[in-house]
């Protein structure tokens, strides 16, 4: 009896470590740090660390949410559109597109870890 709850105890931990290992993959939450000021479509993001994942409507895997570092304050909501890499990236993958001296940086687009399809964010 013992080495059966030990073994359904082990399989319940087992589920419970790949259950919560999709979510990250599937919202492709991911903590960025930035030392200055960066730009986002309609939205400059202040030195600091935030949180960037999809948000879940359905089969719609294209709307991007930025939060603070605490994820208690949705900072915007983004578009975006698939962007195709050659090459699979072993860390996450933030493009700038060039600016004016004086102005932050922008945003061009975010790559998860391993994928090959990026989000390029799209300017309204």
């Amino acid at each position: 009896m013992l080495k059966r709850t030990s073994l359904i105890i082990a399989c319940l931990a087992l589920l419970f470590m790949t259950v919560g290992g999709r979510a990250d993959e599937w919202n492709k939450r991911t903590t960025l740090t930035f030392d200055q000021s960066v730009s986002l479509p309609g939205l400059v993001l202040p030195a600091g660390t935030y949180v960037f994942k999809l948000v879940d409507i359905g089969s719609v895997r294209t709307v991007v949410m930025v939060s603070n570092a605490e994820e208690n304050k949705v900072l915007g909501t983004f578009m975006a559109i698939p962007m195709e890499h050659a090459t699979a990236r072993d860390k996450t993958y933030i493009g700038f597109e060039e600016r004016r001296a004086g102005l932050p940086e922008a945003i061009r687009e975010w790559l998860y870890p391993g994928d090959l399809t990026g989000l390029e964010f799209v300017n309204r």
